[in-house]
């Protein structure tokens, strides 16, 4: 090998290959520490990629509930002053049943009935009850005192 071909491959043939193992301790040290360093590396990119997932994931549930929110219920400006539909109609600030409430509509709650007992335990627990079907069935407040005297059987009736 002439002097010229042997500065083309870039190592010093003279010195008995000193570069070349130079460049292998190089490596083996460069792949001995690139080897300790992977389970890191590792353990920090599942940590970022599973940070990242729950936040996207959180992001696309909380973005999908307030579309579904905002498609069912009426909107408020932020004044408080004006109500909108779906459609963009201005609806009252009441919300106002679609048919009036009937007697009917709450005895579908299967309330209980009150034969005038004196026994405070079972008088209170006829009023917590029926008080408890009055919210299931979102009686308006004119007719529960009607629509409890409904309830009323026997001595409690007169």
């Amino acid at each position: 090998m002439t002097t010229n071909e042997e500065n083309l491959d870039g190592l010093d043939h003279n010195e008995g290959g000193t570069r070349e193992e130079e460049g292998d301790d190089l490596k083996t040290l460069l792949a001995k520490a690139l080897e300790n360093y992977l389970p890191f590396m590792v353990k920090k990119i599942k940590e970022t990629m599973e940070e990242a997932v729950k936040t996207t994931i959180a992001d696309m549930i909380t973005e999908a509930l307030s579309n579904e929110f905002d498609r069912r219920l009426p909107h408020v400006n932020v004044e408080g002053e004006n109500l909108i539909n779906e459609g963009g109609a201005r609806v009252n600030r009441e919300i106002v049943p679609s048919k009036p409430y009937s007697l009917k509509d709450f005895k579908l709650s299967n309330p209980p009935t009150y034969t005038g007992d004196l026994n405070p335990i079972v008088s209170s627990r006829w009023i917590s009850d029926i008080e408890g079907c009055f919210r299931t069935t979102r009686c308006p407040n004119d007719l529960k005192t009607t629509f409890g005297t409904c309830m009323l059987r026997g001595v409690a009736q007169r």
